[in-house]
């Protein structure tokens, strides 16, 4: 039996034109056929804004398969006659995107910063599996299938609330990547600025900064 040395040397000793032409004609012809092959399940068409054109969709591209089932949106909010504004101005809402067999859930509410704490926050994001979220002056976390972003958002100068955003993605593992918790929480940041500045109106909005959230 030949060494492994002596294989390689056989080979390299072979003329280049030592293949028929017909077999490397045949060769391109089945290339150029697989290149243009369409395949069995379609790509995903996701259009530049989500959530009734309210939402950029660079991260939902990301999140989402490239190919399978078509994209779906469906969207619901909360009107309550608690809230300022009543029924002209929701309360909370949801954004539920699907496409390739998975499914990207995004929602948000306003809630009384009374009833969620920093040393409520701090206790979960301690948590093991957790992983810390800050974007300015708004922070969060990310556990499980997606990630909660808290930015102020108060009623009145005397009544404090905080803006809650929540992202959830179907078919994660229960150890989820450093990359895929980033993506979440842009999705995250940019849900809590669209609703921050143009959705609900909070005061200090403007202090959400632009771009991607720091994972502690």
């Amino acid at each position: 039996m030949n060494s492994p040395a002596s294989a390689s040397a056989s080979w390299s000793k072979r003329k280049p034109w030592a293949i028929p032409a017909g077999l490397t004609a045949l060769a391109l012809a089945g290339l150029a056929t697989w290149q243009f092959w369409p395949s069995g399940d379609p790509t995903l068409s996701i259009p530049e804004k989500v959530c009734e054109g309210a939402l950029p969709s660079d991260w939902v591209k990301t999140l989402l398969p490239e190919r399978g089932e078509s994209f779906q949106e469906k969207n619901a909010y909360n009107y309550s006659d608690a809230t300022p504004g009543g029924r002209e101005s929701p309360g909370g809402g949801k954004c539920n995107l699907s496409g390739g067999g998975e499914k990207l859930m995004i929602n948000w509410y306003r809630m009384q910063s009374a009833g969620f704490t920093p040393e409520d926050l701090e206790r979960d994001a301690a948590k093991p599996g957790s992983t810390p979220i800050k974007l300015g002056e708004a922070w969060g976390y990310h556990s499980g299938p997606g990630v909660d972003l808290f930015a102020s958002c108060p009623y009145t100068k005397d009544r404090g609330a905080l803006l809650a955003i929540q992202i959830g993605l179907s078919g994660l593992p229960d150890e989820v990547d450093r990359a895929t918790i980033q993506h979440l929480a842009n999705l995250a940041a940019d849900a809590a600025r669209v609703v921050a500045r143009d959705v609900i109106g909070c005061e200090g909005a403007e202090n959400l900064p632009d771009g991607p959230p720091r994972l502690n």
